[in-house]
């Protein structure tokens, strides 16, 4: 299966990890996450869209502090092809008509979400 993780860049560290573990995350932003990593930045946003369209299931991560942006882009990407949102933790950036979409689960942890 593959995964699509959407986030704050300061998680990337924690989906290495993952995916070092043999979790099949699709996200090559994740690579690329520190200040000046990334090369071409245009690259980048076409990248985390066509790899959140290409998921078998999105992983939406999110902690109390967290302000989302370009996730919800990847987000909406994802649920315009059809891909499952999986949502973990929970942020004020969720306030959105999102959470009603037939395609989007509410998980109450990592485990859950990439099991279910």
């Amino acid at each position: 299966m593959k995964i699509y993780i959407a986030s704050k860049t300061k998680h990337a560290p924690k989906w290495r990890k993952l995916r070092a573990n043999g979790l099949n995350i699709i996200s090559t932003w994740i690579d690329e996450a520190g200040a000046g990593e990334s090369i071409d930045l245009s690259d980048l946003a076409i990248r985390c869209i066509d790899e959140a369209k290409s998921a078998d299931r999105l992983i939406l991560y999110c902690e109390d502090a967290d302000v989302l942006k370009g996730a919800l882009i990847e987000v909406g990407a994802a649920l315009a092809f059809g891909v499952p949102v999986f949502v973990v933790g929970s942020s004020y950036s969720l306030q959105t008509a999102l959470r009603h979409h037939p395609l989007w689960k509410k998980c109450l942890t990592l485990h859950e979400a990439w099991r279910d």
